[in-house]
């Protein structure tokens, strides 16, 4: 009897399901293994709502010097970086503030903040199509957005949340004019109609991001509206729809290929905020996309060669896909053709080009400035260790590796 009341209790009474409980039930569990002697070496795993567990007990114990070499490696797989960003994309913006609200602002879900400050080997593990995990809310999404704009910030607990549109760029679409020259709006003593550039620039700020955000949109917006109106012209004899130069200009940039997650033309429908993050996403991970390449075209990495970045190893698509693929089938476009691409056809004189010149200009030169960043012989040497689970001090990023199982089917690397 004594037993079925401490059953119930601890089942029904006693039990209070809260983020904090997750993680210290976790790690009570990996030093009891710890401590029975059994192993001597953990590798942590936790997927979706287990990340929060897993990187919590991951930076408990990498931070206490008598269990800091026990733990090989952590893979955070298809998290998110706190619940708040998640369940604004599930069920919208109010939820951020309702949650903590209701929880009486006592839920830690920072899962980026304790992922960030692990330190052991780890992976960071996402589906860029993930029904259930955003990509914009992801662990990827969280920490690139933290490491890139947010650098300066003392917490990581609000990363990734929703925010509302500035409102020159709101004004600016309303009146269908440049990014650049909202009427009703000043843009203050502070232009972002210069780009980044390397190596002067080392991070983008927010502003930037932002702006680069802007432009995408309108570039998308007027070339979509264009398509639409001559699909619905009666006018035999002018040229299809698709051989509009603005419509190929839009078709190549939204199948940019950011190197870690969806094209740049599905953030850009899901919004300022995706958009940000698929910039600061491909800046902050995707060189460890481009050293793989690299490394696959020159035939593996003698100890101590420099690896030397070319163009071509900004394209993912692999030659047997390309030689199977369909007519009318486009694969992702490689960041420097479509920069190219862009260039070349603010060259033309085209009057819907010329329309949408510092768009097309501002948003050319960011993606040079990416090319330019991830090629960068320091940024490569970084990518290479990051790439093989390297850099195991605080704030490292982490290995990032690119999932095409949806949510809850299992990755290769599981049992």
């Amino acid at each position: 009897m004594a037993r079925f009341c401490r059953i119930f209790n601890s089942f029904f009474l006693a039990f209070k399901p809260r983020p904090d409980t997750l993680r210290s039930d976790g790690i009570a569990v990996a030093e009891h293994i710890l401590d029975s002697g059994a192993v001597d070496q953990l590798f942590i795993h936790g997927e979706s709502i287990g990340g929060m567990a897993a990187s919590g007990v991951a930076k408990h114990l990498t931070n206490k010097p008598s269990t800091r070499s026990k733990v090989s490696l952590l893979v955070c797989d298809r998290t998110f970086c706190n619940l708040e960003a998640i369940a604004q994309r599930l069920v919208g913006e109010w939820t951020g503030n309702a949650i903590r609200a209701l929880t009486l602002y006592s839920w830690s879900t920072d899962v980026a903040g304790d992922f960030l400050k692990s330190q052991c080997p780890k992976v960071v593990a996402q589906d860029a199509a993930d029904a259930i995990i955003a990509d914009d809310a992801s662990l990827k999404s969280g920490v690139a957005l933290w490491k890139e704009v947010h650098r300066g910030a003392a917490s990581t607990a609000h990363i990734a949340w929703m925010k509302e549109v500035p409102l020159r760029y709101r004004m600016a679409d309303f009146e269908n004019g440049s990014v650049d020259d909202a009427k009703y709006v000043a843009f203050g003593s502070r232009s972002f109609s210069q780009p980044p550039m390397w190596p002067t620039d080392k991070h983008v700020s927010l502003e930037e991001a932002a702006h680069f955000a802007a432009c995408c949109k309108r570039i998308g917006k007027t070339a979509t509206a264009m398509k639409r109106t001559l699909s619905l012209s009666d006018d035999e004899d002018q040229s299809g729809p698709n051989d509009h130069l603005l419509i190929q200009v839009w078709k190549y940039l939204a199948t940019c290929d950011g190197l870690v997650g969806a094209p740049l033309g599905t953030s850009v429908k899901r919004g300022f905020d995706a958009s940000t993050a698929w910039l600061c996403s491909t800046l902050v991970f995707g060189g460890q996309a481009v050293v793989a390449s690299a490394e696959s075209r020159l035939g593996g990495l003698p100890p101590g060669q420099a690896v030397v970045i070319d163009p071509v190893d900004f394209d993912q698509t692999p030659p047997s896909d390309k030689a199977g693929a369909s007519e009318g089938f486009m694969h992702p476009s490689p960041i420097p053709a479509v920069a190219t691409f862009l260039e070349q056809a603010l060259e033309g004189g085209d009057s819907h080009i010329t329309a949408l010149a510092h768009e097309i200009k501002y948003v050319a030169a960011t993606l040079r400035y990416v090319q330019a960043r991830l090629s960068a012989a320091s940024i490569v040497q970084q990518s290479l260790a990051e790439r093989r689970l390297g850099g195991l001090n605080e704030n490292s990023v982490g290995s990032f590796l690119h999932l095409h199982c949806g949510h809850n089917v299992r990755p290769f690397f599981c049992p």
